[in-house]
């Protein structure tokens, strides 16, 4: 009933037969979690969520049986660039304590 792919960082699911007048998706959403078709995005109060989280799409939303699911969080970048700052800071401080006590045995 679904065919799942990736392009461009999204998983778009293509829905081959619609048996009812709402289709369920076969994938957990979380927040920030943004669904598209057709490329514009599918506003929240227009859709409802399962017990478990799976998408309840009206098919009469969906443009080309196809539904795009992608993760939009914008302030994701900053703990991932802060971490890696702390890293580079880290391996500086090692590379300095190792180069300061390779200088005091060669100066005694």
């Amino acid at each position: 009933m679904f065919r799942k792919s990736v392009q461009n960082s999204q998983l778009i699911i293509t829905v081959d037969h619609f048996n009812k007048k709402n289709t369920e998706f076969p994938i957990v959403i979380y927040t920030d979690t943004v669904l598209s078709t057709g490329g514009k995005k599918i506003d929240r109060s227009k859709y409802t969520l399962s017990e478990i989280g799976t998408p309840i799409v009206p098919n009469d939303m969906i443009v080309n049986n196809q539904v795009a699911i992608h993760f939009e969080n914008k302030f994701l970048l900053y703990p991932i660039l802060l971490t890696f700052g702390l890293w580079i800071l880290t391996i500086l401080f090692f590379i300095k304590k190792f180069v300061e006590r390779t200088y005091k045995k060669l100066v005694i």
